[in-house]
């Protein structure tokens, strides 16, 4: 009785433990994945990014305008277009669905750029996704009111 209990508690652990396993993928496969469909050269200049990334986001390629805004911001810190850059990598991760990346992505841009002429679009965007993570709280409930 005793070695039945250890037989079924060990199944019991591989099988959870492998369903677990099989069933990840890591960053590095994500980002593998985006960049071979997405095409990012090591030759592209920061207007060539910026031009691919719009491309991409009007075409509803998030994650490709991520990895071209995400390539742009690394190689270029200093270039003309960085705080745009900054901004539509936040709407990037927020239409993507990456929520908490783009809060930090807005608050970041805040914390670099306090005097920038677009900076009520960063908190604006930080206001509509914590009114999306509240759950709709402030939502008028379905319920059939008197009043």
């Amino acid at each position: 009785m005793n070695s039945l209990k250890i037989v079924m508690t060990t199944a019991l652990a591989i099988t959870l433990f492998s369903g677990c396993v099989t069933n990840t993928r890591n960053s590095t496969q994500i980002t593998s994945d985006i960049n071979e469909t997405c095409n990012v050269g090591d030759d592209l200049k920061e207007a060539e990014l910026h031009n691919m990334a719009v491309k991409s986001f009007k075409k509803g390629e998030y994650n490709c305008a991520i990895d071209y805004l995400e390539t742009m911001d690394a190689r270029y810190p200093l270039g003309e277009m960085y705080p745009q850059a900054q901004l539509k990598l936040a709407y990037a991760y927020y239409k993507a669905s990456l929520l908490y990346d783009a809060l930090g992505q807005s608050s970041r841009f805040i914390r670099l750029n306090p005097k920038h002429k677009d900076l009520h679009y960063a908190e604006n965007l930080i206001g509509v996704i914590k009114f999306e993570q509240s759950n709709g709280i402030y939502k008028v409930p379905n319920s059939k009111s008197p009043y």
